[in-house]
Formats: C-alpha cells, sequence, structure tokens
C-alpha cells in the first residue's frame, strides 16, 4: 500500500536512457535532465517507482547506476 500524496514512476528504456536510435553509439547513453527530474521529485518526499518491460533486474541495474533510491521496482506490463 502506498500512503503518499503524490507517485512517480520512471521508464528505464527512453526515459532515463536516451532511446540508441537517436544516438551515433551502440551502448547505453544517460538522459541527465530526466535523471535531475527524477531526482528533484525525490526531494519533494514523492514515492518514486523505477520500472522497465525487461525486468526488474534491468531496472535495479541503472536505478544503483544513477543513484536513484526508489521505493519500488517493478516489471513495465504491456497493459
Amino acid at each position: 500500500m502506498i500512503d503518499w500524496k503524490i507517485v512517480v514512476a520512471f521508464d528505464v528504456d527512453d526515459t532515463l536512457l536516451v532511446p540508441r536510435i537517436v544516438t551515433p553509439w551502440d551502448y547505453e547513453t544517460p538522459h541527465y535532465e530526466n535523471i535531475e527530474s527524477y531526482k528533484w521529485f525525490q526531494k519533494q518526499w514523492c514515492y518514486m517507482i523505477v520500472w522497465s518491460g525487461s525486468g526488474t533486474d534491468w531496472a535495479r541495474i541503472w536505478a544503483d547506476k544513477f543513484w536513484l533510491f526508489p521505493n519500488e521496482i517493478r516489471v513495465k506490463s504491456a497493459w
């Protein structure tokens, strides 16, 4: 149960990481503006979720690399 006023969720691919299609590199590139936005929401005491369609391990790897400290890690469903 979430007892917080605001819940904020960030996807890993194409949100915390820049889409590969728009970079000349063949590796994951951090999307620094979105990472700073995440950290701003976290400083406001929002309930933070990081999710990925690639699974919780992938989400945890990038949350740890970017020092995001989410309240919850989820698998993003296709809905």
